[in-house]
């Protein structure tokens, strides 16, 4: 009888430490690489050359992100950027895809932040849990608990996402009900962490401008010059209402409250547009072939174009109020009479117009219509502190 030898434990580790050494060594000489990862700011980016199927399956993010229907290829490269992730902190989170190895005890209580940060935005679980771990062993966390709004946390939700640090919390907290209690929270006047957003089409610091534009800091910027809000400064909330792969339809009864903001994303296109609404989209308030009731606030009404950066927006307010809004039975709101104009209900596959005639610029070089890809709509609720 043949017998077949046992690995022992030792001899996988070997196994285990070669194939490691042998993924970071065809990430390191980039050998036939087919990703290229644009990660920071200006003056802050680095490119990072990485392989396509790695990155898909060993993050559920890149698995979406690097499909055909959103990535975008340049000579059979695909082209992805990440503004929001430091190239510092990107490098350790890359080698970790690569290797599922992460030296933690060489990294400082910052970079163990960023690292989760991206860690938890990339859906790598497991490493998001193991910093957890170590943020709570460490004590790091300690300090920040007088700074957490404990009356922000609904106590449906206090459970789930707090209840994992109950060894680090102070044992008064340890009862969900104290979340209706501001006993630690002294107020900071905003958070330190830039804002989260839950969408798939604009980041945080898209966002943060669009937030910009809503309190016109381009008209009246802020007392320290600033026109633009830092992503960790939006005194907004962008709640979703509706997401276009989710819920097929936008229906103006689906959003009855004040402020709204929509965005879409052209097929076959890198571009996003969108519009900001001051309004309820309901027929009392918005014209249908007739003025609104009240056309004050429609003047604050715009439609804009995302770019990359702050310097490749198109921002484009209103002319006249009473052009700025449209909405009836037969069709989802509409911006202008034809700068944002789907052709019956925002829905994925539609054709939409936007060609500029009620609002200031032009969003797209083209008057064409584009077919809608993707589309998100957020209900803009002022943050209380």
């Amino acid at each position: 009888m043949t017998t077949v030898p046992i690995i022992n434990q030792s001899f996988s580790t070997r196994l285990f430490d070669e194939l490691t050494k042998d993924l970071i060594t065809l990430l390191e000489e980039d050998d036939e690489h087919n990703v290229v990862i644009e990660a920071g700011e200006e003056p802050d980016i680095k490119k990072f050359k990485a392989h396509y199927y790695i990155l898909r399956m060993r993050s559920p993010y890149f698995r979406q992100a690097l499909s055909s229907r959103w990535a975008k290829q340049e000579n059979g490269v695909y082209i992805f950027r990440k503004p929001n992730i430091s190239p510092e902190t990107f490098s350790i989170i890359l080698k970790y895809i690569y290797s599922s190895t992460i030296k933690v005890d060489t990294l400082s209580e910052v970079e163990i932040v960023n690292v989760l940060g991206a860690a938890d935005e990339l859906c790598l679980n497991v490493l998001v849990e193991v910093l957890q771990g170590v943020l709570v062993e460490q004590k790091i966390l300690r300090p920040c608990i007088p700074y957490i709004r404990w009356r922000h946390i609904p106590a449906s939700e206090f459970e789930k996402q707090v209840s994992i640090f109950k060894d680090l919390l102070p044992s008064e907290l340890h009862d969900p009900d104290i979340t209706g209690s501001s006993a630690f929270y002294t107020s900071p006047i905003y958070s330190t962490v830039a804002s989260r957003i839950q969408s798939v089409l604009i980041n945080p610091d898209q966002a943060a401008r669009i937030a910009s534009w809503i309190d016109k800091l381009d008209i009246t910027p802020l007392e320290n010059g600033e026109s633009i809000y830092k992503s960790w400064h939006i005194p907004y909330q962008f709640k979703l209402v509706v997401r276009g792969s989710r819920d097929q339809k936008f229906l103006q009864h689906t959003l009855t409250s004040n402020q709204a903001v929509v965005i879409i994303k052209p097929s076959n296109s890198t571009e996003i547009l969108g519009g900001y609404n001051p309004l309820s989209w309901s027929k009392k308030s918005i014209s249908s072939n007739k003025e609104p009731q009240n056309t004050a606030p429609l003047k604050d009404s715009f439609v804009f174009s995302l770019g990359t950066d702050d310097t490749d927006d198109i921002l484009s307010r209103v002319i006249d109020p009473k052009d700025s809004i449209y909405c009836n039975v037969y069709c989802s709101p509409v911006f202008g009479k034809g700068d944002l104009f789907p052709k019956g209900h925002f829905e994925i596959g539609q054709p939409c117009g936007c060609k500029q005639t009620s609002y200031e610029k032009a969003l797209r070089e083209s008057a064409e219509q584009f077919i809608i890809e993707e589309f998100e709509v957020f209900q803009v609720i002022k943050k209380e502190y």
